[in-house]
C-alpha cells in the first residue's frame, strides 16, 4: 500500500491538532483582600509589619492543594498560584490588617533596613485547605513591639464553606484570610483600649 505525501502531511496535522486538544495550559490564581462591613478611617499613625508568615510544609508548593479523604490530598495539576503562597499571603493580610485598623503604614516582611515597626504581627498556618466542601484556615499569631504593651498571642480556626470549583476556592480562602485578620484585629483594638 502506498501512502501519498498529501495524506500523510494530513494526517500529522491531525496528530497535532489532537495533541493540541488535550494539552490544558496553567492556570494561576491569586487571593484578594476583603474589605470589612466597616473600613477605619486611615488615622493610625503606627507602622504594622506583616510577617513572616509559615506554612504547613504541605501547602509550600506552586500547585493547588485540596483533601480529598482523611489521609490523602490532591495536588492540582494546572492549577497554580500566581505568587509564591507565603509571601501571598503575608500581602493579603497586611491590607485586610490596614483596612480593619486604619493604619497608614503597612510593611509585608521582609522590610527594608532602617523602617521602623511598631507592631509586628507574624504567623503560623498549620491547616489551609479545601476539605469537602469547607475551606479551613488554622492559625497561630503573635503581635509584639514597641506599639504594643508586652506580647499578645491567638488562635483562629476559621471554615468558610466553597464549592469545588477552584475560582471559588481561592474566593473562600479570601475570606478565610480576611476573618483571620478580623481576629487579629479585634485583638489588637482591645489591647489599645485597655493601655
Amino acid at each position: 500500500m502506498i501512502i501519498r505525501r498529501p495524506a500523510i502531511v494530513a494526517m500529522l496535522f491531525s496528530l497535532l491538532a489532537v495533541a493540541g486538544c488535550t494539552t490544558t495550559q496553567p492556570r494561576y490564581y491569586l487571593m484578594s483582600p476583603v474589605t470589612p462591613a466597616e473600613t477605619a478611617p486611615a488615622t493610625q499613625r503606627l507602622t504594622l509589619g506583616v510577617g513572616p508568615v509559615q506554612l504547613a510544609d504541605y501547602l509550600q508548593r506552586a500547585n493547588l492543594v485540596t483533601r480529598t479523604s482523611s489521609s490523602r490530598i490532591h495536588v492540582a495539576t494546572h492549577d497554580k498560584w500566581g505568587a509564591t503562597l507565603d509571601t501571598h499571603v503575608s500581602e493579603i493580610l497586611a491590607e485586610d490588617l490596614r483596612l480593619r485598623l486604619g493604619l497608614s503604614g503597612v510593611q509585608v516582611y521582609p522590610w527594608q533596613p532602617g523602617v521602623r515597626i511598631d507592631i509586628q504581627v507574624t504567623a503560623e498556618i498549620t491547616r489551609f485547605i479545601l476539605d469537602g466542601d469547607t475551606v479551613y484556615l488554622d492559625a497561630r499569631w503573635l503581635a509584639r513591639g514597641p506599639g504594643l504593651d508586652g506580647v499578645m498571642e491567638g488562635s483562629s480556626r476559621i471554615a468558610e464553606t466553597s464549592g469545588p470549583d477552584y475560582d471559588e476556592i481561592v474566593d473562600a480562602m479570601s475570606r478565610a484570610t480576611g476573618r483571620l485578620a478580623d481576629d487579629i484585629a479585634t485583638a489588637l483594638r482591645r489591647r489599645s483600649k485597655q493601655s
